[in-house]
């Protein structure tokens, strides 16, 4: 007896012109079974639309894979990508299947059909909740090899497999319906709208059903937090709350008539294909991304669909709240896609998410912008009605921003469990806000100022010195050629480091040992001394390399003072100024030559990590946040570089002419504080440019303590100091009132008599005025 088993396959995507859609007997070879009786059917091999070819250069990030369609043609999904790196080439068919209780699918490479470039990758699917699917996978064997596949040639088999040792699986494959759209489409979408709106009972006009998804992955303390804004929203209408959890190693549990848990044994391939199956196993037609880790506000599903525009079939407000570290500041501009809504019509015209990882959101507008050219996908909102807080540090967890991946997150979520941080099993969901958002946002509007919230569960402390990890040095490598161009060929050195340290302990040799490994020769690095009593420098007085000069004060120099000291000693085109406690990987500075190559560049930082946990998201660059300069890192978008209005101190990098031009670091500031904004205010009015370059990224050793002693009448010294040199009458008034309680305020005000004069001549000679920073910078600098 064999086994009667049906698959029916349907379309993710279809070909757009010029590759029309193939019909099932053209993908799926139903003539070409390996044996057995002419009415059942063994396996089915897929059959490339199109020629196509990958090279991998040996790196492990997917763009290490060059793809190159025939004739140079694009396809408006990812037919073929590489999407999780490590030379895996990822081949998507478009369909998705669902076998039968008792039934899986084998999918695996064509028999008889070798490829020198490399080899395929064979996996099991079985059934899920939701359709698999059908994606092949492919190994390059080598750096430098190349996979090609012409039209109509075989790149997959799909074979079935049955229970209970059947040995031949009969199977019906289903004609895909391309042109047919299950879902609503935006004039019925409307039409329920006006059948609402004549409705008898006034709190259901124009208030149709909504589904909002929630794809999560071991976030719980988030996840409740998520749940907790959706039961208080106060949409008169019908809504839904879809989770999706695809942890395997978590049950997630609650028990509530709008709250629906999907919880999956195996986790999805992409974040993508978990967007799309959220989609799928919604109950509405309206749909609201509903992110795990950031808040809404109550008025959120009300507020969206009272301007929703079905003829657009999409609303995003264009600003959000941020929360950052537990500061919560803004409105700012919002790019982020978890605070838009679209309907279901919409999703399938453009063909849903891509099954990419970092930027599927992104993606999936671009499509709607595509399809729509001209349309606005953000609008305009007051600031009382802002809905969205985007958080970003301070939670306690990842962010994908960061891990770029969902085998990265994966990865990284093995490693918490040792710390004891994700709950494993049955978890009942407990939902609740750590704190009153609403009053939070209330108040800052109020005042200014926002009442923070309880901190986040903080991890595990980190032991100390915090363990090592290697970090992929920066892509794409530069050319011999380039980096010729960029350093020259000359005797003296191509790059200073500048390294003050105090009481750096056992990390200062790590840091020197680490640059002393990855700078190009010849180049230097600078040790200042300033005043350590550690026995951290021990090593250097003992025996200091040949590259290695030592510089020991007799008094403390403060910060600005022991980077000058160290700046007069170095002799390379390049200098760079670097704490004494970094992690660095191979060729960190190749960005930072190719960018300061631009002339309009001043200043060059990197991607800054935390070190001892390099899941953690990186900060590029800083803004600044209030009125008393307060600043905030600002998170990590892509490697592209940009313009920062801000970097950290921690690493800084200047070409040596436009130091001798425009000035090292603010010698008149004592101690700490503030010496990295005034340096990067001064340069952005002088006409430089200050940019951060993403593609590197150090891990930094963030203090609990500091190892010095912090006089807070320096530090407010230090404010009105970069305040009076580089800010209008007006904007220097607002941070005068945002100090002006502070008990130091006066001492410190009176001890700023010299920064006046210095004022007249930075404005005489700037290029710049504050006026066109701010301007500049509107969307995330509010003085």
């Amino acid at each position: 007896m064999i086994d009667q088993m049906q698959i029916q396959l349907t379309p993710a995507f279809a070909f757009a012109t010029p590759y029309r859609p193939v019909s099932s007997d053209q993908l799926l070879h139903a003539g070409q079974q390996l044996a057995g009786p002419p009415d059942f059917v063994l396996g089915w091999e897929f059959l490339s639309p199109l020629a196509f070819e990958a090279t991998w250069n040996g790196g492990n990030r997917p763009q290490d894979v060059e793809i190159r369609l025939e004739g140079g043609g694009r396809m408006p999904w990812p037919f073929v990508a590489s999407e999780h790196g490590h030379g895996i080439l990822t081949i998507h068919t478009g369909y998705t299947a669902k076998p039968p209780q008792g039934h899986w699918l084998w999918l695996r490479g064509p028999l008889n059909r070798p490829q020198a470039g490399g080899r395929p990758l064979e996996q099991q699917l079985r059934r899920e909740v939701a359709a698999e699917s059908l994606d092949f996978y492919w190994q390059f064997s080598a750096p430098n090899r190349t996979l090609r596949f012409e039209q109509g040639e075989p790149f997959g088999l799909m074979l079935p497999q049955g229970a209970g040792g059947a040995k031949e699986i009969a199977v019906e494959i289903v004609e895909p319906v391309v042109e047919e759209d299950p879902a609503l489409s935006d004039a019925e979408l409307l039409e329920i709208y006006q059948e609402l709106s004549s409705q008898s009972d006034p709190l259901l006009e124009n208030y149709p059903p909504v589904s909002c998804i929630c794809p999560t992955y071991a976030r719980v303390d988030l996840l409740e937090e998520a749940i907790h804004s959706f039961l208080l929203q106060d949409y008169p209408g019908e809504k839904e709350l879809l989770i999706l959890n695809d942890y395997p190693e978590q049950t997630l549990e609650f028990d509530h008539p709008e709250v629906r848990i999907v919880n999956l044994p195996r986790s999805f391939h992409s974040l993508g294909e978990k967007f799309k199956a959220a989609v799928g196993l919604a109950s509405h037609d309206l749909l609201f991304v509903w992110s795990d880790d950031d808040i809404y506000l109550p008025h959120r599903l009300r507020y969206c669909v009272e301007r929703f525009d079905p003829a657009i079939g999409f609303f995003k407000a264009d600003r959000a709240w941020f929360w950052n570290d537990g500061a919560l500041s803004g409105p700012t501009f919002n790019i982020f896609h978890g605070g838009s809504c679209w309907s279901r019509s919409l999703h399938h015209q453009v063909r849903g998410y891509p099954h990419t990882d970092l930027g599927c959101d992104q993606d999936f507008e671009k499509r709607i912008q595509v399809m729509r050219p001209g349309v606005e996908l953000a609008a305009e909102v007051a600031a009382e009605d802002v809905y969205y807080l985007y958080r970003w540090t301070g939670t306690g967890s990842y962010h994908l921003s960061n891990l770029r991946t969902v085998r990265a997150v994966a990865a990284h979520i093995e490693r918490q469990t040792v710390y004891g941080n994700v709950p494993q099993g049955r978890v009942v969901l407990q939902p609740g806000w750590k704190a009153d958002y609403r009053e939070l946002v209330h108040t800052f509007l109020a005042t200014g100022q926002a009442a923070q919230p309880q901190a986040a569960r903080k991890p595990p402390p980190m032991p100390f010195p915090p363990p090592f990890f290697p970090i992929d040095p920066p892509q794409p490598a530069l050319t011999p050629a380039r980096i010729r161009k960029l350093l020259g060929n000359g005797r003296d050195p191509k790059i200073s480091v500048i390294l003050p340290t105090l009481n750096d302990s056992v990390l200062l040799k790590r840091t020197v040992e680490q640059f002393q490994d990855t700078l190009p020769q010849p180049s230097e690095i600078v040790v200042v001394d300033n005043g350590s009593s550690d026995g951290s420098v021990a090593f250097l007085e003992k025996e200091c390399p040949l590259n290695l000069r030592f510089i020991q004060g007799g008094r403390p120099l403060g910060v600005s003072g022991a980077r000058n000291r160290g700046l007069q000693e170095a002799k390379g085109r390049i200098v760079v100024f670097s704490d004494a406690h970094m992690d660095v990987p191979a060729r960190w500075w190749e960005p930072i030559a190719d960018v300061l190559d631009n002339p309009v560049v001043g200043i060059v930082g990197p991607a800054i990590g935390v070190m001892g946990d390099p899941d953690l998201s990186p900060a590029v660059g800083q803004r600044i946040a209030e009125p008393n300069l307060r600043t905030e890192w600002l998170p990590y978008r892509n490697d592209e570089p940009l313009p920062v209005p801000i970097l950290g101190g921690g690493f800084m990098a200047m070409r040596r002419d436009v130091l001798n031009e425009a000035g090292s670091f603010d010698e008149d500031m004592p101690d700490w504080g503030s010496e990295d904004l005034e340096i990067c205010l001064r340069y952005w009015l002088l006409g430089y440019e200050v940019w951060a370059a993403p593609a590197l990224k150090v891990l930094h050793y963030f203090r609990s303590r500091a190892p010095y002693s912090v006089r807070y009448e320096a530090v407010i010294h230090n404010v009105l100091r970069t305040a009076i040199l580089h800010l209008s009458e007006a904007r220097l008034g607002r941070v005068f009132d945002a100090l002006k309680e502070k008990p130091q305020f006066g001492p410190a005000l009176a001890a700023t008599g010299p920064a006046w004069q210095r004022r007249r001549e930075m404005h005489a000679s700037r290029a710049r005025d504050d006026d066109w920073f701010f301007e500049r910078f509107a969307d995330t600098c509010h003085v």
